[in-house]
């Protein structure tokens, strides 16, 4: 079996370009050799991801020529493709897709790590008619979730369920440093709440800056500690207005983007970790980097994230938008350590259980290993 594998890898650092290079790592592992890479490479920076860019439409000609020419040697039995789950990036993809099962007769698999395609498919029009081609005609599916998979299952019958994972070298990292406990926080004394993503608006932070006046009300020994870049300069121009309008400014450090060492040493060093994102939100790897530290975690009712936070067992699961039961699913935690504590150490059980390098490896083989039995039929 060879296999064109589609999708891009870092730069820019976001979790589908993040499992495109996991899965080329553990693809390697498993020993199967007999695929080429192709790389989008559609957006190059944060800033361009999911806006339109002229720059863009050069690398997309770029790469529609490499894939047209991978796929017309007629030695490629299926091309595995990150797909969008959005926006013009979900029509190129659909696009592209639908132009080589055509010309080329090729069957695909779509490796799909986001939602909200239901809702495109129930609207009707030429979008709709679109995405429900490209998933109808998909050999299989894989998804990263029972709910997601139910985003999609009216549409795509034959598919694999893999969870994502930690990378192999971020993971190695986050053991050691979880083992050793050899970093401290900075600012000791107070519970360190922890947030780190890409700062856009559907990441949830301005509701979190909403919840801190609440948390204040009940407890002061905390501060909260913001990680990642920004995206554009409107969002952040109202997150800092509103920090100065709800007056919680002293309880908030901003550390920037940081990777590797920097990253997880921020996460060793925290004691919560708080994630109230917003849909079309589907499988945080940032909430599995946590979780391999030991931090309970707070987070929202969106996507896969009721299935990775056990409610009440290793962390607080809200609805998204609702800064008042954010701010007492915190609040919780703050006051009580043994809580804390319990939560963290069942976050740590769940990881190992579930979601490591190893675990995603032995899931990808067995997957491929169907795929081949198969031979395309289910």
């Amino acid at each position: 079996m060879k296999i064109a594998i589609v999708g891009q890898t870092p730069p820019p650092h976001h979790g589908s370009n993040i499992m495109t290079e996991t899965f080329l790592d553990a693809l390697n592992l498993n020993g199967f050799p007999e695929y080429v890479f192709v790389n989008k490479e559609f957006s190059k920076y944060h800033e361009e991801v999911g806006k339109f860019r002229f720059a863009k439409i050069h690398r997309i000609v770029r790469f529609y020529l490499r894939l047209l020419k991978t796929v017309s040697s007629g030695d490629i039995d299926y091309v595995l493709y990150f797909v969008a789950s959005g926006g013009i990036g979900l029509l190129v993809d659909a696009m592209i897709l639908i132009s080589i099962s055509w010309f080329f007769k090729t069957k695909y698999i779509l490796y799909i790590h986001g939602m909200g395609y239901s809702s495109l498919t129930d609207k009707g029009g030429v979008i709709s008619a679109i995405v429900k081609r490209l998933l109808s005609k998909a050999t299989f599916c894989l998804t990263l979730s029972r709910s997601m998979y139910q985003d999609i299952q009216d549409y795509c019958d034959r598919f694999f369920i893999i969870p994502n994972c930690v990378p192999r070298k971020d993971e190695e990292m986050l053991n050691k440093m979880y083992s050793s406990k050899a970093v401290t926080s900075v600012h000791s004394g107070n519970v360190k709440i922890l947030f780190l993503s890409t700062l856009i608006e559907s990441k949830g932070l301005s509701t979190l800056i909403e919840s801190m006046p609440f948390m204040i009300k009940e407890a002061r020994n905390f501060e909260l500690t913001i990680v990642g870049p920004w995206r554009d300069a409107v969002f952040k121009e109202k997150i800092f207005r509103l920090i100065e309008a709800l007056n919680v400014g002293e309880f908030i450090f901003f550390r920037g983007p940081l990777y590797g060492t920097e990253k997880v040493r921020e996460l060793v060093s925290s004691d919560i970790f708080v994630f109230p994102t917003y849909p079309p939100e589907a499988f945080p790897l940032v909430i599995l980097e946590a979780m391999a530290v030991g931090l309970p975690i707070v987070s929202t009712e969106v996507g896969s994230i009721p299935e990775i936070v056990a409610d009440g067992v290793n962390g607080f699961v809200v609805p998204s938008r609702n800064p008042q039961a954010l701010a007492s699913a915190v609040i919780r935690l703050i006051k009580d350590e043994i809580m804390r504590q319990n939560f963290g150490r069942a976050s740590r059980r769940l990881f190992e259980e579930r979601y490591t390098f190893e675990s995603y490896r032995k899931n990808l083989y067995k997957i491929f290993k169907l795929i081949d039995a198969t031979g395309g039929m289910t």
